[in-house]
Order: C-alpha cells, then structure tokens, then sequence
C-alpha cells in the first residue's frame, strides 16, 4: 500500500484550507486548540474533562460538530473513552494557524 499516494489524498489544498479555516469562528478556533495542544499525549482529549463544560457544553459540542464535520478532529475509542485527535487535515490547520 503507497501510504504517500493515501495522505497526499486526505490532504486539502492550501485553497481549500484558506476557506475552510475563513469559516471557523472563534469557539471552533478555541476548540481546535484544546485539541492541538492535547495531541501529543496519548489519550487525546477527552472535552468532558475540560474545567468549563458543564457551563459552556453548547459551545464546545458546536465547536467539535464543526471542526469534525470539516474532517481536522477525530475520535478515537481508547476503552469507554472517546477522545479528540488531529487528523491529518488538522495538522495542516495546526501549521497553517502557527500552534
């Protein structure tokens, strides 16, 4: 299997990504950085573990449905946990925003 031939195609291209990030507003943003920021570990981010949920929940759902839907976070079953990972898409974000 060319693993090179299957990232060039889960990558967007810079236009693509330009656009995108444009419609990200400021909560999906913060999000994006929890996520960015919880990457290296290896359990992720789990988002009910975030000190504000329980008061800013909406917020946060909204900010995952987004950035998940436009393919820069993923969750990954680690037992009954389902934490947040950058996907490849995301660490073109993470490069393109400077994190």
């Amino acid at each position: 299997m060319n693993f090179d031939k299957l990232e060039e195609e889960l990558t967007y291209t810079d236009e693509v990504l330009l656009y995108l990030k444009s419609k990200l507003d400021e909560g999906a943003l913060h999000c994006f950085k929890l996520v960015a920021d919880a990457n290296d570990t290896p359990y992720g981010l789990l988002r009910t573990k975030l000190p504000d949920f329980k008061e800013n929940r909406r917020k946060y759902d909204l900010g995952f449905t987004i950035l998940e839907a436009q393919g820069f976070v993923q969750t990954r079953p680690i037992g009954n946990m389902r934490p947040y990972f950058l996907t490849v898409r995301g660490k073109q974000l993470k490069v393109l925003l400077g994190y």
